[in-house]
Parts: C-alpha cells; structure tokens; sequence
C-alpha cells in the first residue's frame, strides 16, 4: 500500500454520554438490591459495556450521566470494601452519629466512624431511588444529607444504615467479579474531505474526541509511515479519560505494545478506503471508531485488541472496514 501524501485533517465531531432509547440487547442492569435504590441501566455493545460516544438522544443526558455516575460510584465502593476494618462502625451504628462533611475526629464522632459515614454518603447519594430520596435525604445536602432536624438526622441516618448497609455492601459484587470489566469504547470524526490521490481519510484517534460541540480546523499533515518507533505514554495518560462521570474516572494506561504506536503526539492515522464505500461515509459524515478496552477497578482502562471497527452510524450497524494498531498509517 502506498504511503499517503500530505493531505488535510477533516474536522471531527465530539459527542458526550448521552441518552436515548435503545434496544433491549444493546443495554446492561445492574440491578437494584431493593426499592431504596434505581437500577444502573448503562449501553452496550455486543455484550459488553459502551463507553466514549454513546447511541444517544441529547434530551436523556441528565439520566444518563447519572446512569453512569452510579456505576462509577460501585466501582469506588467495591474499592473500599478492599480497605480491612473499613465496615467495623456499622457493628455500633445504635450509637453511631452521622456525617456531616468534617474529616476531623471528635469525642462524639471517632475516626473510623467519619470515614464509615463518607464512604455512606458518597455511594449512596449517587444510587439511591427516588423513594429512597424522599424517605431518608434532604432535598438539598448542607453539611448533612440526612432529613430532619438534629435529632431527626441522627434516626434517620441509623434507620437507613440498619435497613440498607447489607444489600448495599453487596450490591458491588455484580460488577468486575475479577477485578476487571471488558468493553467497547466509541470515538467520533467528522468526515467532509475525501483524499482521492490516495483513496482514503485522515481520521483522529484520540481518546477524547467523543463530544459534538468540539471542531478542529483543516491542518496540513504529513504522513510519517506505516511504523513508528516505540515510545513512553506521558501526557496521553493524563488527558485521555473515560467520561462518565464528574468524580473518580478510568484513565489510560497503555498496556500492550502496539498501543504505543499512537501517543499524545500522534492521534491521526489514514484509512484507506475505495471511492465507492467513500460515498457512503460522506454522506453519513461521520466515522464512528470503535475499540475494545479493559476496565480495572483500579480506575484505568487499556485497548485490549490491535482491531479497530469503524462505522457509519452511531448504532454501530452499518460496519465499513477496520484498521490494526500493528499496521497503522500515521500522520504527524
């Protein structure tokens, strides 16, 4: 295959998480362990969790940022439970008193018991149901989450705690049972230039390129071969993060070797393509990039295969070729 020549980078198109209706073989529950809680109902893709750009409506994004925040929320919480000791205070919740945002041990409030409470609060304000809100939590947290006034909150909190903490602290064993969890993550490029001398586009791997409000102007590039040299990830650990929520987030940590043929400094590579199948994918506008990742419970990701899928419609049906990291074409 002939190396590309210069060309242009096309503009690309960056979707965020968001929400629509879906077909019941494309979405995973995590189920509820009881009506305190809601379901976690996140996307998928042959089997497997989708993350990056998701089969989405714009008007379902508050749902299900929340969706994936949960999910994000029993990830923290089964990492907790790794910590030895860290339940010991429910043994005294009769007398424990609850969280009100002080990491500052007291004569009323012990250490263990302040780190029990905000271990609580951080899972269950996150996946707590609409009846669950309404029986135990304040409309708005201040200082505390419980309702009531002082002496209420104290019952409260105590109530929830003797009714909830054992479905709760189990409830993380659904997910990653080895500590791990296979999926499928979605980058999106716009498509309007078409390199006809050497038949294919310029497409950006980076692993942020998932949101719709984000355009790149036109670039002149060069191609830098089929191969490049190993290098060290560095800054591309740090700025490429799976969006799913405003707090904890995998980031990348690049595990195998051809990972390392795409860096923070080299995100474009050529895909070839003939004129024919060209007319299709302009017309869409879009290539959808699909890769398959590992998820760690230690919150970073890798790419777990050298195939990339590339698509024409954000359903991921309409396949039109794919690529290897092995054998990329890069641009610089």
């Amino acid at each position: 295959m002939r190396i590309p020549k210069n060309s242009f980078l096309v503009p690309f198109f960056y979707v965020s998480c968001i929400i629509s209706t879906w077909a019941q073989s494309n979405q995973k529950t995590y189920e509820a362990p009881n009506s305190n809680f809601k379901d976690i109902v996140l996307q998928t893709h042959k089997g497997s969790l989708r993350f990056g750009n998701i089969d989405a409506d714009p008007n379902g994004l508050k749902e299900y940022t929340a969706n994936y925040s949960s999910y994000l929320a029993l990830v923290q919480f089964k990492r907790e439970q790794q910590r030895s000791g860290w339940d010991a205070p429910y043994k005294t919740i009769d007398t424990n008193l609850p969280y009100y945002g002080s990491t500052t041990a007291t004569a009323n409030i012990p250490m263990d018991v302040i780190k029990f409470n905000a271990i609580l609060t951080s899972i269950a304000t996150e996946v707590v149901s609409e009846k669950g809100g309404r029986t135990y939590y304040k409309e708005r947290y201040a200082g505390s989450i419980w309702k009531g006034n002082t002496v209420e909150q104290v019952k409260n909190y105590r109530a929830f705690v003797k009714e909830n903490f054992n479905a709760l602290k189990n409830w993380p064993k659904q997910i990653m049972k080895d500590g791990s969890e296979q999926a499928y993550y979605v980058t999106i490029d716009n498509v309007s230039e078409y390199d006809f001398e050497n038949q294919g586009f310029v497409l950006l791997m980076g692993f942020d390129n998932i949101k719709d409000d984000n355009r790149r102007l036109s670039t002149f590039l060069k191609p830098i071969g089929n191969r490049r040299k190993k290098v060290q990830m560095k800054a591309f650990a740090t700025q490429n993060r799976l969006s799913v929520g405003a707090n904890n987030r995998f980031e990348y940590s690049s595990r195998n070797s051809y990972e390392r043929n795409v860096d923070a400094d080299h995100q474009l590579v050529f895909f070839p393509i003939a004129i024919e199948k060209a007319n299709e994918v302009l017309k869409s506008g879009k290539i959808y990039i699909v890769r398959k990742i590992k998820l760690k419970d230690n919150f970073t990701f890798h790419v777990d295969s050298p195939l990339i899928e590339l698509y024409t419609d954000r359903g991921l049906t309409k396949k039109i070729g794919q690529m290897d990291y092995n054998d990329l074409i890069l641009y610089q």
